[in-house]
C-alpha cells in the first residue's frame, strides 16, 4: 500500500510544492530522465522507477504532450534513492537555473542560439 506525503518535502522549500508525493514502500530506485526531441528541438525532464520503460510510453504516443516529438532520445538520467530526492532534482532541472546547467552539459541540443 502506498502512502501520500502531505507536509512540504523540505524545511529549505525545495520541493515544498509538492502537496502530495507518493511514497513507494519498495526500495526501487527512482531516476530523473531527460529526453530529446530533434523533431520539436524540445527537451523533456521527467522522475520515474523504469526509464527504459517511460521512454517506450513517449515514443508509442501514450503521453500526450510528448506525442507530437516522437521519436525522443535519451540523453541524460541520474539515480536516486527515493522519490523525494529524484522529485526535488526534477524540479531543479525545469527551473532557470536547472535549464542554465543542462545548457552547459548539452550546448547542441538547444531550441534556439543563446548570444552572450
Amino acid at each position: 500500500m502506498s502512502e501520500w506525503l502531505k507536509e512540504p518535502v523540505s524545511k529549505t522549500g525545495v520541493g515544498a510544492s509538492l502537496s502530495r508525493v507518493r511514497i513507494s514502500p519498495s526500495p526501487l530506485m527512482c531516476s530523473v530522465y531527460v529526453i530529446w526531441s530533434e523533431k520539436l528541438k524540445k527537451r523533456y525532464i521527467g522522475s520515474t522507477e523504469d526509464v527504459d520503460k517511460r521512454l517506450n510510453q513517449h515514443n508509442s504516443g501514450k503521453t500526450p504532450f510528448t506525442s507530437r516529438g516522437i521519436p525522443w532520445n535519451k540523453i541524460h538520467v541520474e539515480k536516486y534513492s527515493s522519490i523525494i530526492e529524484a522529485r526535488a532534482r526534477e524540479r531543479f532541472l525545469k527551473s532557470g537555473k536547472g535549464r542554465e546547467w543542462l545548457d552547459k552539459m548539452y550546448p547542441d541540443l538547444r531550441k534556439k542560439d543563446v548570444v552572450c
